[in-house]
């Protein structure tokens, strides 16, 4: 039973004295009796971590906002009479500006000295202040994952991950570049990865090489369903060996134009309602993750700061991470695809 360290009403008391009272002993007998006890190790299985956040590039921002500059396409060359090469178009670079504002993402846990001296004496849970601590900072972290993928930043939205202060996303910044294709019902997934690498590859006039397709875990079980045709015929599409991506997970691969490219599941790239009714779409993102950054100013990684002492007495945590993500050449070395499936029936 969880026992509140604020004071309630006499009704309320009175119902949580009557609770204990029943609740304190599992059975009593001749020769028995059970009070409860429970494991020392906590049941843990919630997701902490996308992917994303741990395999982009980290760098310092410039300042507030961050900004770099990149080159435009140069063009220059002319074949020429030999003994007449005087008239030539001289070749001119042109630079692009482009900015980014650092965004500021927190979070905050308050620990009662009363419930943490009594957690001490009780001896029930050892170290678990250093265990919500710790449980607080990765919810900020996953928090931070998923705004990396599906954050919008909005004057006039109200959404946790829609609103005038968080980041940009992935999704956002190539919808915002046009860089957005649509796989139809009839077209298989694996044909549309392999034609959307060739295509990036094709560019004459960008040398950007993907390095990694990123998508929804539903998608990469309707891939590996494409690997046995109408009749029954096997056609290996994803490799039989692994790759690790980060520390502790491996993927498969799938062969592309670009080489093969893992293929990464994240929970955190949910799907969407479908255009047409009965349908959802479902996020499937080729990237070339040497231009994907982070800017940050402070640090690249979570800060965490001790409050003090309250008049109450509570000792408060708060963490805290300045930084954004920019998709550099959002719109010639990345592709966002929404592949439209119809809705399972049972």
């Amino acid at each position: 039973m969880r026992i509140s360290a604020s004071y309630v009403g006499q009704d309320e008391l009175k119902g949580l004295i009557q609770a204990a009272e029943t609740d304190a002993i599992d059975y009593q007998g001749p020769g028995a009796l059970l009070t409860p006890k429970y494991q020392q190790e906590i049941l843990d299985i919630t997701r902490k971590r996308g992917v994303l956040g741990q395999r982009i590039n980290y760098t310092p921002a410039t300042g507030q906002p961050s900004r770099y500059v990149k080159l435009q396409p140069v063009s220059g060359g002319q074949y020429k009479d030999p003994r007449n090469m005087t008239s030539v178009t001289p070749t001119v670079p042109e630079y692009g500006e482009e900015a980014l504002w650092i965004r500021a993402i927190t979070g905050r846990i308050n620990y009662s000295i009363f419930d943490i001296q009594a957690n001490q004496q009780t001896g029930t849970w050892q170290n678990l202040q250093a265990k919500h601590l710790t449980e607080m900072m990765q919810a900020v972290l996953k928090t931070e994952d998923k705004a990396l993928w599906v954050g919008e930043n909005d004057e006039n939205g109200s959404d946790a991950f829609k609103n005038p202060y968080v980041i940009d996303g992935v999704i956002t910044q190539l919808t915002n570049a046009n860089a957005v294709d649509n796989v139809g019902q009839d077209t298989l997934i694996h044909r549309a990865v392999k034609t959307t690498v060739a295509t990036i590859m094709a560019q004459e006039d960008y040398n950007v090489a993907p390095t990694a397709v990123y998508m929804n875990p539903l998608v990469l079980d309707m891939i590996e369903n494409e690997q046995e045709d109408d009749t029954g015929n096997f056609r290996r599409i994803l490799s039989e060996r692994e790759v690790e991506i980060i520390p502790g997970v491996k993927v498969r691969y799938i062969q592309t134009a670009a080489g093969a490219l893992p293929v990464i599941t994240d929970p955190l790239l949910g799907s969407k309602d479908g255009t047409e009714s009965g349908t959802t779409d479902y996020p499937v993102i080729i990237l070339t993750e040497p231009l994907i950054e982070y800017h940050w100013i402070g640090s690249p990684n979570l800060q965490l700061f001790l409050l003090g002492r309250e008049e109450g007495l509570a000792s408060n945590y708060q963490a805290c991470k300045f930084g954004a993500p920019v998709v550099k050449g959002a719109g010639v070395a990345h592709k966002l695809l929404w592949v439209n499936r119809a809705d399972q029936t049972a």
